[in-house]
């Protein structure tokens, strides 16, 4: 599944609460990253460090310090956990090929 594939399953994706988007979670043997659209990741005021992605209007939020920081700022507007589905890959994720989050350029 490629980034525009993911755009249009992230999409079509709803909780069972049809106004709860899904978030997607990518693994790869290395290391993981939270699919968020540049919208939602600017209306809550999560700043991407230089280790997440971004293409097409989403931002990759790296595992490790960009999706807690967004998981938090999520919960803090809504009060809940957002609700995350994984995809987990045994080889690279495409998304390692995907140009770094840059503040400022629009992605």
């Amino acid at each position: 599944m490629d980034h525009t594939d993911l755009a249009r399953y992230a999409r079509a994706m709803r909780a069972p609460d049809a106004s709860r988007p899904v978030f997607l979670f990518y693994s790869d043997p290395g290391h993981g990253w939270l699919c968020v659209p540049a919208s939602v990741v600017r209306r809550l005021g999560v700043k991407p460090s230089r280790y997440s992605y971004a293409k097409a209007g989403i931002v990759y939020l790296e595992e490790d310090c960009d999706a807690p920081a967004f998981i938090k700022a999520w919960r803090d507007r809504h009060g809940s956990d957002p609700d995350i589905a994984q995809i987990t890959t045994n080889h690279d994720s495409f998304i390692r090929s995907l140009d770094h989050y840059s503040e400022g350029v629009p992605q």
